[in-house]
């Protein structure tokens, strides 16, 4: 029976007793399980450069568009836009949030 979107359902799984000690010196077992298994099972964005997580289905999807539309990745974050020239015509190497000329983050 798979769980209905948005609720919260219980899964419960051995480890051996190392692995269990371990687990209980982290703060919120559940967040970090949970953070682990998403980790595993999606793939980094290539939208955004790995900062966000996509399933692998929409990474795959995701990628071949921004390869169909020529996009770069932004030499200041990192984050892939759509090719853009400037005012003055040239090839812009940010994307818009990190501006023309860049920023620190």
């Amino acid at each position: 029976m798979s769980a209905q979107r948005g609720k919260s359902v219980v899964v419960t799984f051995r480890v051996d007793s190392h692995l269990a000690e371990a687990l209980d010196r982290i703060p919120d077992k559940s967040a970090f399980i949970r953070e682990a298994l998403v980790n595993r099972l999606h793939e980094p964005c290539p939208a955004c450069n790995g900062t966000g997580r996509v399933d692998c289905d929409a990474a795959e999807w995701l990628a071949g568009v921004l390869r169909e539309n020529g996009a770069t990745n932004c030499e200041c974050c990192g984050t892939a836009f759509a090719p853009k020239k400037s005012a003055r015509g040239a090839e812009l190497v940010t994307c818009g949030h990190c501006g023309p000329d860049g920023h620190a983050h």
